[in-house]
């Protein structure tokens, strides 16, 4: 396996770690560290192929709808933050240094619960697709990505 998909697959390992820990007080360092490590191979491993890396921060239909079909319980999970997992993630690329669209304002904005399928299908609808296309061109425009 190569090192870019062994570091996809530690990220997605790391990604569903930081979901199980939304409740806690604060995501540990350890792990902050670890989801940062991952990040700058697949960077460095992009950057050598001279393909631009840019972060897409999708947040989960749990955390971005509040009418969701699946809800945490804020009281057995009083420190839940709906924003806590696409915000870290975003703040660690800021960190290092990585081109990223967080969707999660926009797709607030556009009311979220209208661009998921529901049923415990966490997918995005044709709409939400759309508006999420439509987002990364413009960023890709005015990134100097894309004509």
């Amino acid at each position: 396996m190569s090192k870019l998909k062994s570091a996809a697959r530690s990220l997605n390992s790391v990604l569903f770690r930081l979901r199980s820990l939304n409740g806690s007080r604060r995501i540990p360092e350890d792990l902050r560290a670890e989801l940062g490590a991952l990040v700058a191979p697949i960077q460095d491993d992009m950057q050598k192929r001279g393909v631009p890396f840019v972060l897409l921060i999708i947040p989960s239909p749990i955390d971005a709808c509040e009418q969701y079909d699946i809800r945490v319980d804020t009281v057995k999970y009083p420190r839940y933050d709906r924003r806590r997992i696409s915000g870290t993630i975003d703040s660690l690329a800021a960190r290092h240094g990585i081109r990223r669209l967080d969707l999660w304002t926009p797709f607030r904005a556009a009311n979220a619960c209208d661009l998921y399928y529901r049923g415990g299908d966490l997918h995005w609808k044709a709409n939400g697709q759309a508006l999420a296309a439509r987002l990364l061109a413009d960023s890709l425009v005015a990134w100097k990505l894309a004509p």
